[in-house]
């Protein structure tokens, strides 16, 4: 999976006009083949400067995606409104590896039990949501897993993930 982050600043008084771009592009780029993540990040000290945050099966995927009709019209519109080059580069997870930290499954359902949550489909999204956020088919894959996961769990095995 490649990981690929922009960071763009707009002049202050042009930062409706990338927002709203962004809002009428952003489930059309979720929906490019390879694509299975995107998220737009606002710098906490420059409200005028915004990183968009997204995943990729590979650099192909996200090549062809830059090679599209899409991004032919996304990104000169979007790249009008900058006062400064945007700074963009592509990066590859290396931690956290499973489990997350240094907690145990154990530990981990422990303390989950611990905190009386509602069940876990109501914690934050809806199933729309999800579906708008990730690439067709996450949730899918996503509660097959939680599945084998849960099997696993009950005889006393280590799932991986």
């Amino acid at each position: 999976m490649l990981i690929r982050i922009v960071r763009m600043t707009f002049a202050p008084e042009k930062v409706p006009v990338f927002l709203e771009i962004f809002r009428n592009s952003q489930d059309q780029i979720r929906q490019v083949p390879g694509c299975r993540f995107l998220e737009l990040w606002q710098d906490a000290d420059q409200p005028h400067t915004y990183c968009t945050h997204s995943h990729w099966d590979s650099a192909e995927a996200l090549n062809a995606y830059r090679d599209s009709e899409l991004f032919g019209r996304v990104w000169p519109a979007t790249k009008a409104l900058f006062v400064e080059p945007a700074q963009a580069f592509s990066v590859h997870q290396v931690l956290p590896e499973w489990p997350y930290g240094n907690i145990t499954t154990r530990e981990l359902d422990r303390d989950i039990i611990n905190l009386h949550l509602p069940e876990p489909d109501s914690y934050f999204f809806t199933d729309e949501e999800i579906n708008r956020l990730y690439r067709p088919g996450f949730l899918d894959e996503l509660r097959r897993g939680i599945d084998e996961y849960d099997k696993g769990a009950s005889n006393n095995e280590t799932p991986q993930p």
